[in-house]
């Protein structure tokens, strides 16, 4: 039987755990909690209206290829996609790009007209570090940077930049730090430290317990180690090619180097080469004009 370390939990940034957690109506309390803390709405205003939404988005055509959401929300005027993204390559981009796309082309039913149209939102939780980012906002936008429709926006949250971030001033930076936080705890411990100040207690005891429940689980824990053995093997090799790619690059720099200083002793040569056939001509054209002197001499002697 696997079992994690004691203490130890599967962290939400994990799909199953996030998605177990999050598509739970039992926990419909941590979702409005967050919900309400991320996009500071009044948590009396959110209460009792979020919808949790069928994961699975419907297919248009037959040969479709079928979607599945990590987690999909309705508050009333807005269509909320939330994504646990591992990493961000233009293949990932698409995919969510279609996720929010379905999601926001299925609302125009007929006999509804497109004014009526709700806002759809995508957010996703990125477990990587990009250039000291920590969030974007992107809408459609023409090339003077003019909002073509702010009824599609996808945002972007750097949460390994986030999670190592000290709390500030700044309140909507503290909510992303704390989410980071929280979606980024390995303990139980942690879990709870991280949650403190976030959302109410009540909301934090029933994540705390979820996650407990889902970490004790021998399934949930499979799949979970089997990722892991993954990602680490993933991040041997990475490491590995990180390496091999650097020690190519300083190769390529010594022989380029070693190039330049040819190149270099090259050029010299080239130019003392250049004075020795000057010398050489001089010195032709000097015997030459000896040569003509000499032959003067002889017809003079001759006569």
């Amino acid at each position: 039987m696997i079992k994690l370390k004691p203490g130890e939990i599967i962290p939400l940034t994990d799909d199953d755990m996030f998605t177990e957690v999050f598509n739970n109506e039992a926990n419909m309390c941590v979702i409005e909690e967050f919900i309400s803390t991320y996009f500071n709405y009044p948590l009396k205003d959110i209460k009792g209206n979020i919808k949790i939404m069928p994961r699975k988005l419907t297919r248009n055509r037959a040969k479709e290829k079928s979607k599945e959401v990590d987690l999909f929300l309705k508050y009333n005027d807005k269509n909320i996609n939330i994504e646990m993204t591992t990493g961000w390559n233009q293949h990932i981009k698409d995919r969510n790009v279609i996720f929010l796309s379905n999601i926001h082309g299925r609302q125009l039913n007929k006999g509804n007209k497109y004014i009526k149209i709700d806002e759809s939102i995508q957010l996703n939780f990125c477990s990587f570090k990009c250039k000291g980012r920590t969030r974007e906002k992107y809408y459609l936008k023409n090339q003077f940077g003019d909002v073509f429709t702010e009824k599609f926006r996808i945002d972007i949250v750097y949460m390994d930049e986030l999670k190592n971030m000290c709390y500030n001033d700044d309140r909507e930076m503290n909510i992303l730090i704390g989410w980071s936080k929280v979606f980024k705890s390995l303990t139980r411990k942690e879990l709870n430290d991280n949650l403190k100040n976030l959302i109410s207690i009540s909301s934090s005891r029933q994540l705390i317990y979820d996650v407990s429940r889902l970490s004790g689980d021998e399934e949930m824990v499979k799949k979970y180690a089997g990722k892991t053995k993954w990602e680490a093997t993933k991040e041997t090799v990475e490491y590995e090619f990180k390496k091999r790619r650097e020690l190519m690059d300083e190769r390529e720099k010594e022989l380029d180097e070693k190039e330049s200083k040819l190149d270099e002793k090259e050029s010299k040569l080239d130019e003392k080469e250049s004075k020795l056939d000057e010398e050489i001509k001089k010195l032709d054209e000097y015997k030459k004009m000896l040569e003509k002197k000499e032959m003067e001499l002889l017809k003079k002697n001759i006569m």
